[in-house]
């Protein structure tokens, strides 16, 4: 959906509109929408935290190995957003920069939210806090990509396409790791300025 509503906006050619009036208007933030997503952000990232330690894990080493995933997944995100910032090239609204699409606020808003998601449906919260929960971190995660909007650092489509990419790696480790045939593996490889997030499963 995320993907989609960016698709939508650029072609509808609403994204200079949108921006002009969130940063004239300031409806939620005001003059510190910019500080205030780095603020969310913290939040999230204390979010995945707290959800890891609460999720259950078989052995010491099981949750060693599941954060390390996590760390990696957000890692890749993060690196995967910054490719695509060069490769893209637009310029941010407030004409400083040209690392606008996509936001990598939004993007690491969205994988740490949706991990932290992944993890809670482990923990056996009862309906209406695990409902509450995730309410919360998807209004986290909108929250931060929207501040950036107001903070005149991002177009509506450049937070859009960065909750896009945040929520397709972390449900791609959800789906590969978490709901994934026995024998599958996710191991984090670190490398100078960089790493490797590695992937194998068995065939069959």
């Amino acid at each position: 959906m995320p993907l989609a509503g960016a698709v939508v906006i650029g072609a509808a050619d609403l994204d200079d509109n949108i921006s002009d009036w969130a940063v004239r208007e300031k409806p939620l933030f005001g003059n510190n929408a910019a500080d205030t997503s780095d603020t969310l952000l913290d939040i999230s990232t204390g979010a995945l935290v707290l959800s890891a330690v609460l999720a259950p894990a078989d052995s010491a080493g099981d949750r060693v190995r599941g954060a390390a995933a996590q760390l990696g997944t957000v890692l890749l995100t993060g690196g995967v957003t910054e490719g695509l910032k060069n490769l893209t090239g637009r310029e941010r609204p407030n004409g400083r920069g040209d690392k606008s699409l996509p936001s990598g606020h939004a993007s690491q808003a969205a994988v740490r939210t949706h991990l932290a998601r992944t993890n809670l449906d482990y923990v056996g919260l009862p309906r209406g806090a695990r409902l509450a929960s995730d309410v919360a971190l998807h209004s986290l995660t909108y929250a931060t990509a929207w501040a950036r909007v107001e903070g005149e650092k991002h177009f509506p489509s450049d937070v859009l396409a960065g909750i896009a990419i945040g929520n397709f790696f972390a449900e791609f480790l959800r789906a590969s790791l978490f709901e994934g045939r026995a024998g599958n593996n996710l191991s984090v490889q670190v490398l100078p300025g960089g790493g490797v997030l590695k992937f194998s499963r068995p065939i069959r």
